[in-house]
């Protein structure tokens, strides 16, 4: 499992850093979560992440710094993809279709990659408080834009059939069931647009079969097992493992073997967060294995920095940054302390830096 950080910079694109783009790279697929302005020159800057090999893109909001580089991404995508691969699964919160979907037709860009839109039904606004939020961008509503403007998937510009509208659980989060063996789920964060933030947890891997401890028991029964119908005995391996960890496999001499007796603990899978612009990510908490985190991706967009500050307090600092739905390094550091994480990296950061 690799992250790579194809940009780290929050608002605009500067000629030493990009905006908002990560990737996951695991078993074979690469994710990409945020699309900002200039991902597509990253991407290819990157040894680490081939275009072609990109399944999935998860977009936190629809803020420009996260989603201008999307349309072209798409192209770049589709300019290194198999003829019979999979669509891309883009995931995000209610609007990203209608904007790739326009971005992508308007365009006349016919060499953008098969994509599926999975959006994000109901994703709230948890504006920090005091906040008024714009106008909505049409007069009219996005559901009357969609039926008379733009009104279908058209897979001459790449986009399927099968997109999803995906609501929320019970518990306010919303999973996603991406292709690949991650499963990964999304919560709000507090932010002046619907914004979410991605928590994507490996499977656990089984523990290690104590072969010495077995292979005996297996060759006293290995004819019995033939008679049985077990032409290959040291499927038995196999099938020690798969057990729960409190199930019993009895063999044909009476012999009882618990998988616990001979298999060791098993590996916890790693767990990765993502989060979007936010001034509270709280949210996302709930949704973490009781051992935490392993890594956790944070912006950190304004810090306290002499002699820039030297008239304003850290909780000065703090409080503007929130204000405007963004976190310091403390605030990103509390965060990190609370979802017990072994790792936290920082992003992005202002251009004033």
């Amino acid at each position: 499992m690799e992250v790579t950080f194809l940009g780290t910079a929050s608002c605009v694109p500067s000629i030493t850093r990009g905006v908002s783009c990560t990737s996951l790279r695991y078993d074979g697929t690469t994710w990409l979560f945020d699309a900002g302005e200039g991902s597509q020159i990253q991407v290819q800057r990157s040894h680490l992440v081939h275009p072609g090999k990109v399944d999935a893109i998860f977009v936190t909001h629809l803020h420009g710094d996260h989603s201008f580089g999307l349309p072209g991404l798409m192209c770049l995508i589709g300019q290194n993809r198999v003829k019979g691969d999979a669509p891309v699964e883009v995931f995000g919160p209610q609007g990203l279709r209608l904007y790739l979907r326009a971005s992508l037709k308007l365009t006349h860009a016919r060499v953008a990659a098969p994509y599926v839109v999975h959006e994000l039904v109901g994703v709230p606004l948890l504006a920090p408080p005091g906040f008024r939020p714009p106008p909505p961008p049409f007069k009219q509503s996005e559901t009357q834009l969609e039926r008379n403007f733009l009104a279908d998937p058209d897979k001459n510009f790449g986009e399927q059939r099968g997109g999803r509208d995906i609501r929320p659980d019970a518990d306010g989060a919303w999973t996603l069931a991406p292709r690949g063996a991650l499963a990964v789920r999304a919560a709000p964060m507090r932010h002046t647009v619907p914004c979410v933030g991605y928590v994507c947890v490996e499977p656990d891997k089984a523990g290690t079969l104590d072969v010495a401890k077995v292979e005996p028991i297996l060759a006293r029964n290995a004819e019995a097992l033939k008679q049985a119908g077990v032409k290959e005995p040291k499927r038995i391996f196999r099938l020690l493992k798969d057990m729960a960890r409190d199930q019993t496999f009895t063999f044909p001499d009476g012999t009882a073997l618990k998988r616990s007796e001979c298999v060791g603990e098993d590996k916890p899978g790693r767990v990765v967060v993502i989060c979007g612009d936010t001034a509270d990510a709280s949210a996302l908490l709930p949704l973490l294995p009781p051992r935490g985190a392993d890594v956790v991706v944070h912006e950190a967009t304004n810090a306290r920095l002499e002699p820039w500050d030297a008239d304003k307090t850290d909780a000065e600092v703090a409080e503007a940054t929130a204000a405007h739905g963004h976190s310091t390094p403390t605030m990103a550091a509390k965060f990190a302390s609370l979802a017990a994480a072994k790792c936290l990296a920082l992003t992005h950061f202002s251009p004033r830096y």
